[in-house]
């Protein structure tokens, strides 16, 4: 189609006019505070994306200009994928995140995975903690290479992701133990890379099928149908329960407390059933419900819990802790979680292969955090709590900073007790309460990651 036509006028400038609102867009944001340096960085990174799409696709010279069956994708790929993503920016301004979690969030990845990440924290309205596992960084790239033919135009050596938690809960400091399951995902998708997928090609698929299931099954597509349908949801367990055990093992028992709690309202939609009508050709299976949150807290329970729990010598905090403890064994003596997954020939062939590789799972999440595993001292907890009884962050002792997870512990069995030693509150009296626990804790965040940087570096002034 010759380049005067009014249709391809239409889209020309189109482009052009959008990718002029887009620049507008990023310097309003370039205005705005981000604690972490990474929401700079992405912002660079997308001005540098502009720049390429206005020389590449808008050039001077009109010989040079696209064909019109570029044209419309151009448009369409930018108004539908591409803008979306600057919400990631736009929410990551420090009055909107829980900036003294984020630095150490960070350093975790950073510590354990490597520097080739970009993380950005934000809120989102879903109440849900959830982390983007696809690189946007590589959408970014394959999107320029799409458009002009060209590689390597946009120099991003580091992938992007993003973290992000409830809208409202930005300062319920508790909750944020969850920030633990997330950086977990980073570690599940290193365990499908490095060892389901090695796995599963070990196996044989008589393997995967249990012998009194296998009889019932005779045509071969059927066969083959359901062990797919059983490996899918197998990777379905691991990849919500091994990131909970790394959350565990990062920051204590206290991400069990936080599942704990939130299954007094949460409402499963885990249906072994829908096993059946999979369809085996999905690229994805995010659709997929997830485990009965009931399963992943009997998981850290049985698997973690009970082991610390032994450990305990005395204080406050054992009492407390031995509470919580009895409370979760009683919640947990309904095995209705157990006898869903029995309820369907498909999910309880999962079920069983997920438990015979529970502890090749512990020890791969073990050996990943290596030292940066965490292990409380009831001692330390003990001051920890009572520091907070009087209302003083509990971010050190003896002039030495405490763990991030000491902060989440101690700061659990000061709200259990407080909810269990009051039997009414008045009105407002719970929100003040709740406020306050908040701020203790938040400063005490942000003070141990200061405090820790001197204490690393001996640059402490005395």
């Amino acid at each position: 189609m010759d380049k005067e036509y009014p249709e391809y006028k239409y889209l020309y400038l189109e482009i052009i006019r959008t990718l002029s609102n887009i620049k507008n867009f990023i310097e309003k944001l370039e205005a705005h505070e981000y604690y972490s340096k990474n929401s700079g960085i992405f912002l660079v990174i997308i001005n540098q994306f502009i720049d390429i799409l206005q020389n590449k696709l808008a050039p001077q010279n009109s010989d040079d200009k696209i064909p019109l069956s570029q044209l419309n994708n151009v448009l369409s790929d930018l108004n539908y994928n591409f803008i979306p993503i600057l919400r990631y920016i736009r929410r990551s301004q420090t009055k909107d995140i829980p900036w003294s979690l984020v630095p150490h969030i960070e350093e975790f990845i950073y510590n354990l995975l490597g520097e080739n990440y970009i993380i950005l924290i934000r809120p989102q309205w879903h109440w849900n903690y959830s982390v983007i596992l696809g690189d946007v960084s590589s959408f970014l790239k394959s999107f320029i290479e799409r458009y002009t033919g060209e590689k390597n135009l946009l120099k991003i050596e580091k992938e992007l992701h993003v973290i992000s938690f409830p809208v409202l809960e930005k300062t319920n400091f508790l909750l944020h133990t969850m920030f633990g399951h997330e950086i977990g995902h980073f570690f599940q998708q290193v365990y499908f890379k490095d060892i389901l997928q090695k796995e599963w090609k070990r196996k044989k698929v008589l393997d995967v099928l249990s012998a009194s299931f296998r009889k019932n099954i005779n045509p071969y597509r059927q066969f083959a149908d359901s062990t797919r349908a059983v490996i899918i949801y197998k990777e379905i367990l691991v990849k919500e329960i091994l990131p909970d055990i790394i959350g565990y093992l990062l920051l204590g028992p206290s991400i069990l407390f936080a599942l704990y709690y939130h299954s007094f309202w949460n409402k499963d939609d885990f249906n072994p059933k829908e096993l059946t009508n999979i369809d085996i050709n999905q690229d994805s299976y995010d659709f997929l419900p997830h485990p009965p949150l009931k399963y992943r807290i009997r998981i850290l329970f049985k698997e973690f819990f009970e082991k610390d729990i032994n450990n305990i010598t005395s204080g406050i905090a054992k009492v407390t802790l031995e509470d919580i403890y009895t409370k979760i064994q009683s919640y947990l003596d309904d095995k209705s979680d157990l006898d869903l997954f029995k309820s369907n020939p498909l999910s309880e062939n999962a079920f069983n292969i997920f438990e015979e590789s529970i502890s090749e799972i512990e020890e791969f999440c073990i050996n990943k955090l290596g030292e940066i595993k965490y292990e409380f001292n009831i001692k330390t907890i003990n001051c920890l709590v009572e520091k907070i009884k009087n209302k003083i962050p509990p971010n050190e002792l003896g002039n030495k900073p405490v763990k991030l997870g000491d902060i989440f512990l101690s700061g659990w069995i000061y709200y259990y007790d407080l909810l269990k030693e009051k039997e009414t509150f008045k009105k407002d009296e719970y929100i003040k309460l709740h406020v306050r626990l908040d701020r203790l804790l938040l400063k005490a965040s942000n003070s141990i990651y200061i405090h820790s940087y001197y204490w690393d570096h001996k640059k402490w002034p005395y």
